[in-house]
């Protein structure tokens, strides 16, 4: 998350990957990696992964986030 706030893009797409290879459900790192995306322009593969979040977490922590960013990128 450290590397997503300074806006450092590749390395937290590479840390939330190596995440995601060791827990391929987290939370914290489906979520990241849709914001890392997302903030990087790559909209289709945010949505992927929002919609991954969505999908293993509905009734996650951070599931209105990801639906409202879900909503903004489809507009």
């Amino acid at each position: 998350m450290c590397y997503l706030d300074l806006e450092r893009y590749p390395p937290a797409e590479a840390s939330f990957q190596a995440a995601l290879g060791v827990e391929p459900d987290a939370p914290g790192a489906l979520l990241g990696l849709a914001e890392t995306y997302r903030w990087q322009g790559k909209a289709a593969d945010a949505i992927r992964y929002y919609e991954k979040y969505l999908a293993k977490h509905p009734g996650g922590e951070e599931a209105d986030v990801a639906r409202n960013a879900l909503e903004e990128l489809r507009k």
